[in-house]
């Protein structure tokens, strides 16, 4: 996935950002994703690449064949290369039947496929680089087609590979056998350690076998998955065996985009030296929604995912807690027993509570921008990002501890003076509703609300920080090798 042109996630954002910022730092770079269906190949100007056009590729058994095409990530000089094959990849959704919800059957197919075009594309563009950088499981079986298949290739002797994990908790499991379908052996590197998790084939854990070095997004949460086995989602053995090779660094936040001095999204511009602009978007934000505006009445900005319905009773109780003192938008995706309740609340705090579970981008950065506070109610790590986003509009953050990027969240309750937000320990409704109470406590405190506010903003959560992190962690590859 790469933003814009496919996917609105954390691995997408990063994928869209980080290579930018990285060429920008003189690094030779390329990029590949697969050509799905809702890439717009007119706006994006996608070109047929003479040399990639029917392409060979040896998969299950049969010799198949996919094209490459080729556009520039917009605003930049980074080529991308998309893996044509229609078979695998025109089709209306990236992961799941929009009609019945589930994951294709054939997920595992596909990204295997997907990952021997990649080096396949590299040996037709006669180019080697010295870093392969994949993310996720969806590329995670790279660094094993290298150490097998590929073993022998003169052509990727020297290649390194690093493997960016966003998401722990998303591992690609599949049928055991798929991996025969690359002809690759069941077992690698470590004894005892195969690429099978409870019986399947997992991508994401035979590329933490094998890649030569891997980092996790997020210093902080690097740390806990080292630390609470709970975090690791079964990988804590994979994790000990490579804990050498284990790095957390820390992602980036589009400071172009999320700059509230030029924002197209909002009415009103502002800066750490003059808040005005943001208590006016306060103003029109509640005005255009229904709610009564207070200034002396902190606005609560609360994203709910979908994959948190277990912490829907949770985050009731910190509804229920908090709306006396607080006025609150809750919105994302939230289904059942959640959804019953801020229905409720909707009707028992009018004018104080907001619902919205429809929103574009627009919408987004107002209420950002509007609101005082923000608050990521679970602790399964989704879109941690979004904070580094409140941040940037001097929205304070309240976050669990263990979250990705939470290094960038100093807690006020530590460190007052560095303070950039509050940090809960526990996914208990008790213990998020008395940081938000936190929040609110010195809200009222206007002279060190603004200093949180400052800090906040001034905080370097950029993608030229982070690219040059992953620089030196590129440099420490080819300089040592695997760890």
């Amino acid at each position: 996935e790469v933003a814009p042109f496919i996917g609105g996630g954390r691995l997408a954002a990063t994928a869209g950002s980080l290579p930018k910022a990285l060429k920008d730092l003189g690094h030779d770079i390329r990029m590949m994703m697969p050509n799905y269906r809702s890439v717009n190949e007119r706006k994006y100007v996608l070109r047929d690449v003479i040399r990639l056009k029917d392409m060979p590729i040896n998969f299950a058994q049969q010799q198949l064949r996919a094209s490459g095409k080729s556009a520039f990530l917009p605003d930049s000089k980074v080529q991308i290369y998309f893996l044509d094959y229609k078979p695998y990849f025109d089709r209306l959704s990236l992961y799941h039947d929009p009609k019945t919800k589930k994951a294709y059957a054939d997920n595992g197919e596909r990204f295997l496929f997907f990952a021997l075009g990649c080096l396949e594309t590299l040996k037709l563009l006669h180019w080697q680089p010295d870093i392969i950088h994949c993310n996720d499981w969806q590329t995670a079986l790279i660094p094993v087609l290298l150490r097998t298949v590929y073993k022998n290739d003169p052509f990727f002797k020297s290649v390194h590979v690093l493997l960016t994990v966003h998401n722990l908790a998303d591992q690609g499991d599949f049928p055991a056998d798929i991996l025969a379908q690359g002809n690759i052996p069941a077992a690698q590197i470590y004894p005892g350690l195969e690429e099978q998790l409870n019986g399947k084939a997992n991508f994401l854990k035979a590329g933490l076998l094998n890649a030569d070095l891997f980092n996790i997004a997020g210093e902080a949460y690097a740390k806990s998955v080292q630390q609470n086995a709970a975090l690791t989602f079964g990988l804590a053995e994979v994790l000990r065996a490579r804990r050498k090779g284990l790095i957390g660094v820390s992602s980036g936040v589009d400071t172009v985009l999320w700059n509230p001095e030029t924002s197209p999204h909002l009415e009103h511009h502002f800066t750490s030296a003059n808040f005005s602009g943001k208590l006016q978007n306060k103003k029109s934000f509640c005005e255009a929604n229904g709610l009564v505006f207070d200034e002396r009445i902190p606005l609560l900005a609360v994203q709910i995912k979908a994959n948190a319905s277990h912490a829907a009773d949770e985050l009731e109780r910190v509804l229920q807690r908090v709306l006396n003192k607080n006025q609150v938008v809750l919105f994302g995706t939230c289904e059942g027993k959640l959804q019953k309740a801020a229905a409720k609340f909707m009707k028992s705090h009018a004018g104080r509570f907001l619902f919205k579970t429809e929103f574009d981008e627009q919408f987004r950065h107002r209420l950002m921008a509007a609101a005082d506070s923000f608050l990521l109610p679970v602790c399964d790590d989704s879109e941690p990002e979004s904070y580094l986003q409140a941040m940037q509009y001097g929205t304070i953050p309240i976050t669990f501890e263990h979250m990705s990027y939470t290094e960038a969240v100093i807690d006020y309750t530590d460190k007052p003076a560095a303070a950039t937000g509050f940090v809960y320990s526990s996914c208990k409704g008790e213990t998020m509703a008395k940081a938000v109470e936190s929040a609110v406590a010195l809200f009222t405190d206007k002279k060190n609300w603004v200093k949180i506010m400052k800090n906040a903003m001034k905080k370097d959560n950029s993608w030229n920080s982070a690219a040059e992190k992953y620089t030196r962690l590129y440099t420490q590859l080819v300089m040592n090798g695997r760890k």
